[in-house]
């Protein structure tokens, strides 16, 4: 090598060498930001956005650490039986036990759930290694996830995603790695990690099977290419049976849980056979550009704050170095898959993008590091800078507000205080006017049947006329009635009227009431 270009290749070292320490130190600031947001919040209740939830995952944490059975578990919001299973209970048995420790339950759940988020860099961390991406790759990647204000707030959140997302990812990074070196502990790891990830939460795991799948075809192009062997066929197939086996026993689960749920009147509603159109769409939704406009584009605003549209315009930067097309392109296709799988959830709830923004920051951050590498280091720096400052600027305007806010006079909170103190643990509830939200059976920690909104009217007359028939094993303890937040129509109305008449007011707090169990009473 001549001394000019000696000279040259020794400056881009020193270069890639100071972006690597600097990014390096960006992403243990960007960790330092996150914990802090953690424990700002870490003792509130769970009140603030998806409470509804936040509760119920953590209603069903509580009633397991009650000694309740952990297959058909229960979440007594709708009656008895209490069983009304949706996921696998992966993430509320790991909070159970923390809790178990005499730590405060709701500051257990978003321990854990952090915990999950910033353990998600591991096996982040061994899938670029075996898809051979530089270090620079890597750190753009990762801080940009850390300081994502969508994973900043859920993080810290009693919610299931990050640990759906954390297994989900492993399974990633252990499928690749058994490819690239095959071994039965990865395999047999791939497919545990797999399972799991998909019973914490089903809808999670299909934008990762997509790009297991990938790699599986990229293998067998490169077999088709240099000559199939007994070997490379084993390993291909073996590969496949780590996609298929998670998703059989997703399968498995989710048919078992609807069988329980059949069991009890009003989650009988709640089967994936009764409700295809909520949790699969439509198709006609799949082609409206409000999808794809508000939610798949609209969303990156909470990945990416006010710089959006820069950086999903530098996505197109990973064409640059070929290294990095594809799997930049890979994470692209992962992260729109869910939009088309479920595009009724991922419109209604702003929480579901945990499971696939990770992949559009892996996009932008690949393409960082293809500029980089492609000798624009301090442009592709510049880039970044601006993102992640735009991120925690919109962090502290959309989000952090959440966290700040007081709500230790919030009105479900306060009345569920009371209808526990005026219960007692062996008692139940009916709860009106708080649609089926499992906030009010939590904190009261009390079994209940809280009444949704829109209960048909004839079933509605039906649990009123005798309550304690869908208490089961739990004798009446009392009402809690909110009024302003009832049914809306007339006979709704008329009906829960004449069930609350004449009841003796044994508590309120601003528009709820706790009511006497016994009318004239």
């Amino acid at each position: 090598m001549d001394a000019p270009k000696a000279v040259n290749a020794g400056l881009q070292r020193r270069q890639r060498t100071l972006l690597e320490n600097v990014l390096l130190v960006c992403l243990l600031l960007a960790i330092l930001h996150a914990l802090v947001m953690l424990s700002l919040g870490l003792f509130q209740p769970l009140l603030d956005q998806h409470f509804f939830r936040q509760t119920q995952t953590a209603l069903t944490t509580y009633w397991l650490m009650q000694g309740g059975p952990i297959f058909a578990y229960e979440t007594p919001v709708v009656g008895y039986p209490w069983a009304i299973p949706h996921e696998f209970p992966v993430y509320q048995i790991i909070v159970a036990l923390l809790a178990a420790t005499g730590l405060p339950l709701d500051a257990a759940g978003r321990i854990v759930a952090f915990g999950f988020f910033i353990g998600s860099l591991w096996p982040l961390r061994m899938l670029f290694r075996i898809l051979r991406l530089d270090e620079a790759a890597f750190l753009f990647v990762a801080t940009l996830f850390v300081l994502a204000p969508i994973y900043v707030f859920w993080s810290r959140t009693f919610m299931i995603e990050t640990c759906a997302l954390f297994f989900s990812l492993c399974w990633l990074a252990l499928l690749a790695r058994y490819l690239s070196r095959p071994a039965i502990f990865d395999l047999a790891g791939a497919m545990l990690t797999g399972c799991i990830g998909i019973l914490a939460k089903g809808t999670t795991f299909p934008a990762f099977a997509v790009l297991g799948s990938l790699l599986i075809i990229k293998e067998g192009h490169a077999a088709w290419k240099t000559g199939f062997t007994a070997e490379r066929v084993r390993v291909a197939l073996l590969a496949g049976i780590a996609v298929i086996v998670p998703i059989g026993v997703g399968g498995a689960w989710s048919a078992y849980a609807d069988a329980v749920r059949a069991h009890n009147a009003f989650a009988a509603l709640l089967t994936t056979e009764i409700l295809p159109n909520w949790i699969f769409g439509t198709w006609s939704q799949r082609f409206e550009i409000e999808l794809w406009r508000v939610v798949a584009y609209g969303r990156a605003l909470d990945m990416f704050g006010y710089a959006k549209f820069p950086a999903v315009v530098v996505i197109f930067a990973s064409l640059i170095r070929q290294e990095y097309t594809y799997p930049a392109l890979g994470a692209l296709l992962a992260y729109l898959v869910p939009f088309a799988v479920f595009p009724m959830l991922h419109t209604v709830h702003n929480y579901y993008q945990v499971a696939n923004a990770i992949f559009l920051i892996a996009a932008v951050g690949l393409a960082l590091a293809a500029l980089a590498k492609a000798g624009r280091p301090v442009f592709a720096f510049t880039i970044f800078a601006l993102i992640a400052v735009s991120q925690v600027v919109y962090f502290h305007r959309a989000f952090a507000p959440y966290i700040r806010a007081n709500y230790s006079n919030e009105q479900r909170l306060r009345i569920a205080m009371i209808a526990k103190a005026g219960t007692q643990p062996t008692e139940a509830l009916i709860v009106i006017g708080d649609e089926w939200a499992s906030t009010l059976p939590y904190y009261a920690q009390r079994k209940s049947f809280a009444i949704a909104n829109l209960t048909p009217p004839a079933f509605l007359k039906q649990v009123l006329a005798d309550p304690q028939k869908y208490l089961g094993d739990r004798t009446f303890g009392g009402i809690v009635h909110c009024p302003k937040t009832g049914p809306a129509d007339a006979e709704r109305q008329d009906i829960v009227a004449g069930f609350v008449a004449n009841r003796k007011m044994l508590g309120e707090f601003g528009d709820c009431k706790f009511l006497d169990r016994k009318q004239g009473g």
